[in-house]
């Protein structure tokens, strides 16, 4: 029955979404999680304010110090249902939302990235070269454009039809940055105010091309 513990997690967004899948699984509460940043974006790191790489000239045992004195801050963490639906394919896949999800050019990106990793992993290992490949993959998918998907989406807020520009892709966040540090809020032309990660408000957000 251990309560009130703290969890160091070395890695980026994906491995602190691991834990806290094996902490729901096993119902544990009361925990708190710090970053040790060395995923490729470290969004997640950055609006927690864990910054968004470790510095090697930070000694271990400082980075330490300030992990068991951090402040406390809740995520807000989101259910997603998807749906499968066609002539031969039906069924319900549950999964629970840290950062955020997306829908077109980004989503063709990130699963590019996610398999070439997958079936070669030794070659993604330095995180400024998986980086570099980010940008190769999204002027890839700049000649390859996932144009018109505004006409195969529906968006529903509060019971009301929402009607969607042009898009190419679409993202539903959760964080102040994507994408390895973009910040989508804080820009003079922007009227909408800061995101945060614990005000019980999702933001969908579209875009127009892999640049946008």
């Amino acid at each position: 029955d251990v309560t009130d513990f703290i969890i160091l997690v070395c890695g980026g967004a994906g491995s602190v979404a691991n834990i806290l899948r094996v902490m729901d699984e096993m119902k544990l509460k009361n925990y708190r999680v710090g970053i040790l940043p060395l995923g490729t974006g470290n969004d997640l790191s950055r609006s927690l304010g864990w910054e968004s790489a470790y510095d090697k000239t930070y000694s271990m045992s400082d980075f330490l110090d300030n992990l068991m004195n951090a402040d406390k801050y809740m995520l807000d963490r989101w259910s997603v249902t998807i749906t499968q639906m066609g002539e031969n394919v039906s069924g319900k896949t549950m999964l629970v939302m840290n950062n955020y999800f997306s829908i077109g050019t980004d989503a063709n990106i990130a699963l590019k990235f996610h398999e070439k990793r997958i079936e070669k992993p030794h070659k993604f290992l330095n995180r400024h070269w998986n980086k570099m490949k980010y940008v190769g993959y999204a002027a890839s998918a700049f000649l390859d454009r996932t144009k018109g998907l505004e006409k195969n989406l529906k968006i529903q807020v509060d019971g009301v039809d929402l009607k969607l520009p042009e898009l190419e892709g679409l993202i539903v966040i959760n964080l102040p940055y994507y994408a390895g540090g973009i910040n989508l809020w804080n820009k003079p032309e922007r009227e909408f105010g800061n995101l945060k990660i614990n005000d019980g408000i999702i933001e969908v957000v579209g875009i127009k091309n892999s640049f946008h």
